[in-house]
Parts: C-alpha cells; sequence; structure tokens
C-alpha cells in the first residue's frame, strides 16, 4: 500500500507520518509513504507513481488543493486513486467545493497531536479498503 501526502506542513507531515508508520501493521500490507510540498510536485507524483491513496491539503503557497484535485481529475484515468482532502478548515464552501471537483472525501485534520491516531487509522484502512487489485495497477 502507497499513499501520498500533500501538505506544505513539515510538521503536520512528519506528525502524520508518524502515525501512520505506528499503525501500519493494522493492515496487511508493506506501508509506504510519498510526499509533496506543493502543488507541482503533487501532479508530477500523482501522474507517475500509482498510489492506493492521495491526501491533498488544501491551503498550499501557490496552486491549492482544489487546483491539484481539478487537474488530477482531468489527467488521470477513470481507475485513478480515490482523493481525500485533508484540511483544518470545516467551512461547508470548502467541503462543497471539494465534493463538486470530485473528491472521494473530507476529512478534517486534528487539533491536537493525540487525535492523529484516529486519523492515521482512518487513511490506513480507506487505503486498504480502497486498495487496487494488483492486476489494475
Amino acid at each position: 500500500m502507497n499513499l501520498l501526502i500533500v501538505d506544505d506542513s513539515e510538521t503536520d507531515r512528519f506528525v502524520l507520518e508518524q502515525s501512520l508508520q505506528d499503525h501500519k501493521d493494522a493492515v496487511g500490507s508493506p506501508l509506504e509513504i510519498d510526499f509533496a510540498e506543493n502543488a507541482e510536485q503533487a501532479i508530477d507524483r500523482a501522474t507517475r507513481q500509482n498510489y492506493s491513496l492521495i491526501l491533498l491539503d488544501i491551503s498550499m503557497p501557490g496552486r491549492d488543493g482544489f487546483f491539484v484535485l481539478q487537474n488530477l481529475r482531468q489527467s488521470l484515468p477513470s481507475t485513478a486513486p480515490p482523493i481525500y482532502m485533508l484540511s483544518s478548515s470545516t467551512h461547508d464552501r470548502d467541503i462543497a467545493k471539494a465534493y463538486k471537483l470530485l473528491a472521494n472525501g473530507y476529512l478534517v485534520k486534528p487539533s491536537s497531536l493525540s487525535d492523529y491516531d484516529s486519523l492515521a487509522l482512518t487513511c490506513l484502512a480507506l487505503a486498504d479498503r480502497l486498495q487496487l487489485p494488483k492486476t489494475l495497477h
């Protein structure tokens, strides 16, 4: 299973990676995590590598996560990996825009470090459940 985490915050990337690594035994396959810090890196990595799940922050310098989401939905095949927005925003307009641009889901970043464990378990469960059969990769 491999995940792409797109987030400009080094702290958020580090904490989420640590939580995912701490709970990787919850799924039955090895875990690989790639990172992108901005829209350009995200688009490049997502179009060159098959991921089980993409976690995409909205607020980033330059092009935002909505730009990335729209670009990936237009450029990737219909077998593209699920893309879940991962944001600190709870604004209805952001959630509605994510779904309008065909996000598979919307996850809110935890406000405390202890809540990252639940987020990690949710992400691992999503990636494990949504993983494509090897014949489709």
